[in-house]
């Protein structure tokens, strides 16, 4: 997304469950889209759900906002302080 920058897209990030860790931007903007995961090889269909552990030391308050077989949208309700580090698990139940 554009608020957060990645210190190593790719990382301990597979198509059915993953890690990402991301430090915000010093401007940040309002809530929205932080990230985009799209799976190596899609799905049959859109995955039944996506779950996501939010170990973020700010308070996102993160969901999936889009889901497809290609992949998924994690978005965040509140706004992100600049600096502060956005860190969450997801598992998808195909």
């Amino acid at each position: 997304g554009v608020q957060v920058s990645y210190a190593n897209p790719g990382v301990q990030v597979r198509d059915v469950a993953g890690n990402v860790v991301a430090a915000v931007k010093p401007s940040p903007t309002a809530a929205g889209a932080i990230a985009t995961i799209t799976f190596s090889r899609p799905y049959a269909a859109t995955p039944l759900s996506i779950m996501l552990l939010d170990n973020s030391p700010a308070n996102a308050n993160l969901y999936v906002a889009n889901r497809s077989a290609t992949g998924f949208t994690v978005a965040t309700r509140n706004a992100l302080q600049g600096g502060s580090m956005i860190n969450f698990d997801y598992v998808v139940v195909a």
